[in-house]
């Protein structure tokens, strides 16, 4: 798989770290239908918690990938030893992709959390303000 950082879009694309994003935005569409059905934007502060423990297990996901006693073990270094041709040190590269895909990650991870945090506590409070219902 080769890895083109030239754009951020583009690794977040190529890491797979889309997906997050998509299944947020499907948390919070399926939050405001159910809020329409029923009535009450009661749905939206619940997804909104939903939203942050997500973006708190994407926070933690170095922790989770490697437990709490590897996270902090150094990684393996990318050097080539003097001397040899044609080596390529694939733990070192692994690492460094992972470590890569996991700053990316808690970038994605900190956005989740504050908007989960905001609909959680003020989602149904802005909606109501804005889209009220006759109850």
């Amino acid at each position: 798989m080769k890895i083109s950082c030239k754009s951020h879009l583009n690794y977040y694309k190529q890491a797979g770290l889309y997906k997050y994003s998509f299944v947020v935005f499907l948390i919070i569409i399926t939050s405001i239908a159910l809020s329409l059905v029923f009535k009450s934007w009661e749905h939206v502060s619940r997804c909104g918690g939903i939203i942050t423990v997500f973006g708190v297990f994407l926070l933690s996901r170095d922790l989770i990938r490697l437990g709490p006693y590897n996270a902090n073990e150094p990684k393996p270094p990318i050097n080539i030893p003097r001397g040899s041709t044609n080596v390529i040190n694939v733990p070192g590269i692994a690492a460094e992709i992972a470590e890569k895909t996991d700053n990316y990650a808690k970038n994605i991870g900190i956005y989740i959390v504050v908007i989960g945090t905001i609909l959680w506590s003020y989602g149904d409070w802005i909606l109501q303000y804005l889209w009220p219902y006759n109850t």
